[in-house]
């Protein structure tokens, strides 16, 4: 049932909204004291729209199911609840990290990281290499808890899957591909794709044994395979057999408790087109649909807004994902970090319209919407103020913290 209010509109409210605690740069703060430059804002998200009211929340946030997403955790440790994250280099993390793009060691420290860490789910996970490479920065350098052995590098012709490209190796490379978990685990799931060709012997080796074989050679798919082990720590390594061509797309793990598991699909450069390619079963929209989340955050703004899309493309594009998703999936769509780009500022690129088209693909399917320049700032100078800026289209570390605070303070999961 529609729920109408008395209360004013966000239109109506005067254009200087004061909320205590805060004050123009380096003035007095309501309720005493002062604000320095440049931090006039240290309320959290939900602490804001709660001063805001009903009017300003309207504006900024919608708040969608979750039922898709409750009926998940029910099902306990025999199928934990899987949550999913989709979107650009700000999910990978680039800037939240050290070196000259920001992305070593950015694994760890991205919005998906932290927002997942801080809804208490478990991350012992990859999927691709979130197209780091496409930066040139090393997969190890990036998460060392992948490392790539001789004949094992990251698909220079696709990158179209979730979480950006296959880790690839020729038939009969010596080296392993190997993923070190932090956590203890009990079992395990690899996804790969078959096709006519590819390799017959891709070995499955746990601490340096192999536990089994499987072929690569059939008909095109996108395949997973569990395995068991004894708890505890442990690594697990994927081997070539001569041949064609053998893939891996990412590898799960799992504990044995109900704790939900993460599905991070952070992809360097991705536009809204790249989210929908489907000509394949590993591509990015089908395979997110084979993995099957239960609830699904998706922030892709920044480069369709510095590349000048088609707003109408992206509105599409964007509510493909949607519909995809939500087979099975509760979700959140979220304007992201503000470019320094002026298009992202007003007109029919501008983070205000594409604010309101994703809060009408949330309504549309009953999905969660949020504003993060909430959080941010509503222009990358703003942002630049408040020292979230690593350059000119990502976050830093401090920046990646806000956003995925935000997130999880909105996010009643």
């Amino acid at each position: 049932m529609a729920r109408f209010s008395s209360k004013p509109q966000l239109q109506t409210l005067a254009s200087s909204v004061i909320i205590p605690g805060t004050a123009p740069e380096g003035g007095a703060a309501v309720g005493g004291g002062t604000v320095s430059p440049g931090n006039d804002i240290r309320l959290t998200v939900g602490q804001l729209l709660a001063t805001l009211g009903d009017a300003g929340a309207s504006q900024a946030t919608r708040v969608g199911s979750t039922a898709k997403w409750q009926a998940a955790k029910a099902r306990g440790a025999t199928n934990p609840a899987r949550l999913a994250i989709v979107g650009d280099s700000n999910v990978a993390g680039q800037g939240s990290g050290t070196g000259a793009d920001g992305l070593v060691g950015a694994a760890t420290t991205s919005l998906a990281r932290r927002f997942m860490v801080k809804k208490g789910v478990r991350t012992d996970s990859f999927f691709g290499e979130q197209n780091v490479t496409l930066a040139n920065t090393g997969l190890a350098s990036y998460d060392p808890r992948i490392t790539l052995g001789t004949g094992w590098a990251p698909d220079s012709t696709v990158s179209q899957i979730f979480g950006g490209r296959h880790l690839k190796a020729a038939g009969g490379s010596t080296g392993k591909l190997r993923f070190t978990p932090a956590g203890a685990f009990s079992s395990f799931r690899v996804w790969y794709p078959t096709l006519s060709g590819l390799n017959t012997a891709v070995g499955i080796y746990v601490d340096g044994s192999l536990v089994d074989t499987v072929s690569q050679d059939a008909a095109a798919s996108l395949v997973s395979k569990d395995y068991t082990v004894s708890a505890g720590t442990h690594y697990i390594e994927v081997g070539v057999g001569s041949g064609g061509d053998a893939f891996v797309c990412g590898i799960e793990t799992f504990d044995g408790s109900a704790s939900p598991v993460a599905l991070v699909g952070g992809y360097c450069a991705a536009k809204s087109a790249d989210l929908i390619v489907a000509s394949q079963p590993w591509n990015h929209r089908p395979m997110l649909s084979a993995l099957r989340p239960d609830f699904t955050v998706v922030i892709c703004t920044i480069n369709d807004t510095t590349a000048g899309t088609d707003p109408g493309m992206w509105y599409a594009n964007l509510e493909a994902v949607v519909k995809a998703a939500s087979a099975t999936s509760d979700g959140c769509l979220c304007v992201g970090f503000v470019p320094n780009d002026g298009r992202a500022l007003g007109g029919i690129y501008g983070y205000d319209a594409k604010a309101a088209a994703l809060r009408n693909i949330a309504a549309d399917y009953n999905w969660h919407f949020l504003d993060l320049r909430v959080a941010l700032g509503r222009s990358w100078a703003r942002q630049s103020d408040r020292g979230l800026v690593f350059d000119n289209v990502h976050p830093n570390s401090t920046g990646a913290e806000a956003i995925a605070s935000a997130l999880s303070d909105f996010l009643q999961l």
